[in-house]
């Protein structure tokens, strides 16, 4: 699961954030749905893992990580139908619409949501079977700290990036109105010799 949250999610929805200029149309659609879709897949194999352990180990609906985690697994459902209307109601505006921000700000919100639930997960990652009355492994501190340690770069490069990219595009902006006129189609800004 934390591969899942820690690095494909975040790496699908970079590629269609913040390198939808280094490909042709419509490649980083795909590679952003792809990635998406292979994380979606392993979060409900790891989902299903985890409600199958929990009934083994008779400890489900005992904590926040499991209840957190169903609530996520609904977030993450609803987030593919919402980009795929996201993406037909684009290609006939051209522009964003509340679909596209429910798309956006849900994919984020599942991201971090993912992220800071994979930490509370972490005491969950004892393996032991009933049937077998063998403990497998329990996490160390360690490897929460570790957890930690990636989970706060992850989300630094991914908020940094956000910001990069808004300045990115705002001065992009400035230099289209300055050598085309006003965005508003009025009149155009006059520059001082």
């Amino acid at each position: 699961m934390a591969i899942s949250w820690l690095f494909l999610l975040p790496l699908g929805a970079t590629f269609i954030r913040f390198l939808a200029q280094a490909f042709p149309r419509p490649v980083p659609l795909y590679m952003h749905a792809g990635i998406q879709l292979f994380t979606f897949i392993l979060a409900i194999v790891g989902f299903s893992l985890g409600i199958y352990t929990s009934e083994q180990n008779d400890t489900h609906w005992t904590n926040k990580h499991q209840k957190f985690g169903v609530a996520i697994m609904v977030l993450f459902f609803l987030q593919a139908p919402m980009g795929y209307i996201h993406h037909v109601n684009y290609v006939a505006t051209g522009k964003r619409g509340l679909w596209s921000y429910a798309h956006i700000w849900n994919g984020r919100l599942v991201m971090l949501l993912g992220i800071v639930n994979g930490g509370l997960g972490l005491d969950f990652a004892v393996i032991k079977h009933k049937s077998f009355g063998v403990i497998i492994g329990k996490v160390d501190k360690k490897w929460a700290i570790a957890y930690s340690v990636v989970a706060g770069i992850v989300g630094l490069l991914y908020i940094g990036g956000l910001v990069g990219k808004a300045l990115m595009d705002e001065a992009k902006g400035s230099k289209r109105e300055e050598s085309h006129g006003s965005r508003d189609g009025g009149t155009p800004i006059q520059t001082q010799p």
